[in-house]
């Protein structure tokens, strides 16, 4: 099993940028943003993926070798280095998808990178995994924690706007909003982001408030309601997929001390093993392996050759960007759900550290503590 992990990780440090280029900065891990149906396509030098890759393994510590361990801390190092210029030029304590020090917003782009309309506002989501990144390699300060967790209540439904995309049983709840936009950027719901604003409220051992309590049950609803699967572009606009949605929903059941009181654990397990069921993707059923295993279900091995996920890759759109949101005009949200006007962002390196985490996962036993 080790030399399965140790392969994985040394094609994941292989990926990362070494020495600065014209796409991307050292440190970073490659991206890239398209669109099929437009022929469209460009490198991305955004901070989200190399910090989802960053906290994935991270979090794989206590499960691998020292040799290992040693590997990824110098691998995370490289890429918190950057974080300084994907900090909010508005708040120090938040971040941004794309770097703001310079602004850098849909970079190597013709026409989207020159107006200032697709300026990104700065977002929950960022800030929230950047932060537990920096948590679990001690360079979180609690002052950036509380002002965090400050914004997070500031900005969430009915503070000072209230949602109007939410699908009308979700519109009262007073959940976390994607966005810190104090001007144009409305309120939006998007379960996946909730997954991750509310993991680093439990990391952070707050009480839960309102705001939590609403946004579990933003989560609890759309699974008990089946809106994952019949409307998922509603539910989760940026992850539409139902096993990507899945896999957010395991990972916070599995951070939750009595986790039944909040999200209806049974029902996720039997969601999770009917897509399981009926995916042809190798690495779509890697992601419901894990998620099993998170939930503490048996769960079938899952094959794979490099070959079998480079196909999967293409195929899986863990990320995408809906060009039309961001607005509370009608029509615009009514056509946002097209594929032709939304941006599909992959990371080959992520997907990787996603195969990664099945491996160690399923491999199970704690070899060391972590370092």
């Amino acid at each position: 099993m080790n030399s399965v992990i140790d392969s994985l990780l040394a094609d994941i440090e292989s990926r990362q940028v070494t020495d600065s280029n014209r796409y991307y900065p050292a440190g970073l891990f490659p991206t890239i943003r398209s669109n099929g149906l437009l022929g469209y396509q460009r490198h991305d030098s955004n901070i989200y993926f190399s910090a989802l890759i960053a906290l994935t393994l991270l979090d794989l510590l206590p499960h691998l070798t020292g040799p290992q361990q040693q590997r990824i801390l110098k691998l995370t190092g490289r890429v918190t280095t950057l974080f300084p210029r994907f900090r909010s030029t508005r708040h120090p304590s938040l971040y941004n998808f794309y770097q703001r020090n310079p602004p850098a917003h849909y970079p190597n782009g013709f026409f989207l990178s020159k107006l200032k309309h697709f300026e990104l506002a700065d977002d929950a989501d960022d800030t929230c995994m950047l932060s537990l990144v920096l948590q679990r390699v001690g360079q979180l300060n609690s002052n950036d924690v509380e002002q965090i967790r400050e914004q997070l209540i500031e900005f969430s439904n009915q503070k000072r706007k209230c949602i109007q995309s939410s699908l009308p049983v979700y519109q009262n709840l007073k959940a976390y909003s994607v966005w810190f936009g104090s001007g144009k950027m409305p309120v939006e719901f998007d379960l996946c982001v909730l997954t991750n604003i509310l993991c680093f409220v439990i990391r952070n051992r707050f009480e839960f408030n309102e705001q939590d309590l609403d946004s579990f049950a933003y989560i609890r609803l759309a699974i008990q309601n089946g809106d994952i699967e019949q409307r998922p572009f509603h539910i989760s606009y940026t992850y539409p997929d139902p096993v990507v949605m899945y896999y957010h929903i395991a990972r916070l059941y599995a951070e939750l001390p009595d986790a039944e009181q909040y999200l209806p654990g049974d029902l996720i397990i039997r969601r999770l093993q009917d897509l399981s069921a009926s995916t042809a993707s190798g690495l779509k059923r890697i992601l419901l392996s894990t998620s099993l295993l998170r939930m503490g279900a048996g769960v079938p091995d899952v094959s794979w050759t490099m070959d079998t996920l480079k196909a999967d890759m293409k195929t899986l759109g863990f990320f995408i960007a809906p060009m039309l949101k961001g607005t509370t005009h009608f029509l615009l949200n009514r056509f946002a759900h097209w594929p032709l006007f939304q941006i599909r962002f992959d990371c080959e390196a992520y997907y990787l550290a996603l195969v990664l985490e099945y491996e160690v996962l399923r491999s199970r036993p704690k070899i060391n503590n972590m370092v």
